[in-house]
């Protein structure tokens, strides 16, 4: 499960997305996720997995989208769970919050 997609609260018809660096999608475009741990939720993993991959505090996390991803060159099987939700208000009222990259060798950049 890979939850994803992230708007801008200074523009809301903009996605947040990533170069991926490793192997899998190697140099292209991809929104932030990661797996479920065990009980957790769709909601806490895609809250989870932008805080931990890129830094950022979201909130109104709801259901987008879902899709069955079979990746046969690699012997894999994903169900990708698309969420929808917005980045939270910078505590200093200017709504703007940094992005930074602590997955150096998953992602490239982060170009928002």
């Amino acid at each position: 499960m890979r939850p994803r997609l992230i708007t801008d609260p200074n523009h809301p018809t903009r996605i947040f997305v990533g170069t991926r660096r490793d192997s899998h999608g190697s140099s292209t475009l991809a929104l932030p996720g990661g797996h479920l741990e065990n009980f957790e939720t769709w909601e806490d993993c895609a809250v989870r997995e932008v805080l931990e991959e890129a830094g950022l505090r979201v909130e109104g996390v709801e259901f987008g989208h879902v899709t069955n991803d079979p990746i046969v060159g690699e012997d894999k099987h994903y169900v990708t769970i698309f969420v929808m939700c917005r980045c939270v208000d910078d505590e200093g009222g200017d709504n703007k919050q940094v992005t930074q990259n602590f997955e150096p060798e998953k992602w490239e950049s982060y170009p928002w």
